[in-house]
């Protein structure tokens, strides 16, 4: 999550195409590693006949987030830029990394 937010941010600050494909770049292995990561951690949180609920509830709810984000996304990039589309998404992002931090953290004390 947080190489994912990091490269998202970073767009904001892209200045030229090769350093847009470099962040590119970053955010590919950062979003590639993500789902496996979550849905491992999803498995692992669920009980052993709970598990394929929690993936049909993982797979929704990350559709969702996609699907519906996408507008609203839409109308950022079309009033303030793509940058600023970019820079909301990654701290939206980073405020997840945030979050699950904490609350983990919380679970394991």
């Amino acid at each position: 999550l947080f190489i994912v937010s990091l490269s998202l941010m970073s767009m904001f600050f892209a200045d030229s195409a090769p350093t847009a494909v470099l962040i590119s770049f970053i955010f590919s292995f950062g979003y590639g590693s993500l789902y496996p990561t979550l849905s491992a951690l999803m498995i692992d949180k669920a009980g052993e006949d709970e598990r394929g609920k929690a993936m049909g509830a993982f797979n929704a709810s990350y559709s969702m987030g996609i699907n519906f984000l996408a507008f609203p996304f839409g109308v950022i990039a079309r009033d303030y830029g793509y940058e600023a589309m970019y820079f909301v998404s990654g701290c939206l992002v980073l405020a997840g990394f945030i979050l699950y931090t904490f609350f983990e953290r919380e679970k394991v004390s």
